[in-house]
């Protein structure tokens, strides 16, 4: 397994409650969105290397994206007692479970992801940060300074997620290993690793097989 750097997260506080370890905060200015630096992943290059650190693993069709702040620290909603700069704009994702691989998942099932998205839903993300700031601007939209992966509402993904301490689930990695779109199901992910089909077929052959008949898009 290697590590991977990636331009995305430096904050303002030590994060305890997002995907990714962080230490060093630091906010800045670039271009109209307020960015985020980098952290370090690991790029799993085997199906069994991200299931065993996966807690889920399915194939789920997003239903709606939705956006609330949520206090840094402690991943839930602030309070009085939260500083200015730990109000966070997450983003929810909403999805369908359609077939469960590993965990405990069913129905309809929510995950966050630290930040907001550039270019899309930006009326959606304002209206949330009115909850922490008066008139807010484009500029107090928290997004990572490259976007490795783009959720769509109303596509079909594989996603791979991890469980937090608070109790809340995020993507395992931010890229395209841990939400491949279902569409392609034997293309690669951005590193070479890992497709759809690898990650299915490493829960049995008659996982692929059904998925292969299921038509699931």
């Amino acid at each position: 397994m290697k590590i991977k750097s990636i331009a995305a997260v430096l904050a303002a506080a030590l994060m305890l409650s997002a995907c990714s370890e962080m230490t060093d905060i630091d906010w800045d200015i670039s271009g109209d969105y307020l960015t985020l630096f980098s952290f370090q992943y690991e790029a799993f290059e085997t199906p069994d290397e991200l299931a065993d650190a996966a807690d889920m693993v399915f194939i789920g069709k997003v239903k709606s994206l939705s956006f609330e702040v949520l206090d840094i620290n402690t991943g839930l909603p602030p309070t009085g007692q939260t500083e200015e700069h730990d109000n966070i704009l997450y983003t929810n994702y909403t999805v369908e479970v359609l077939t469960s691989y590993k965990g405990d998942v069913s129905g309809t099932f929510t995950f966050k992801e630290y930040g907001g998205l550039r270019d899309r839903y930006i009326d959606e993300q304002i209206i949330a940060l009115t909850e922490v700031k008066e008139h807010p601007t484009i500029s107090d939209i928290l997004v990572a300074e490259r976007e490795n992966y783009i959720i769509e509402e109303g596509h079909t993904y594989l996603f791979s997620l991890y469980k937090l301490n608070n109790g809340s689930f995020c993507l395992l990695t931010p890229d395209k290993q841990s939400a491949f779109p279902v569409e392609n199901a034997e293309e690669k992910d951005q590193f070479g690793y890992l497709s759809v089909k690898d990650v299915i077929s490493y829960f049995g052959e008659d996982k692929w097989n059904e998925f292969k008949a299921s038509n699931i898009t």
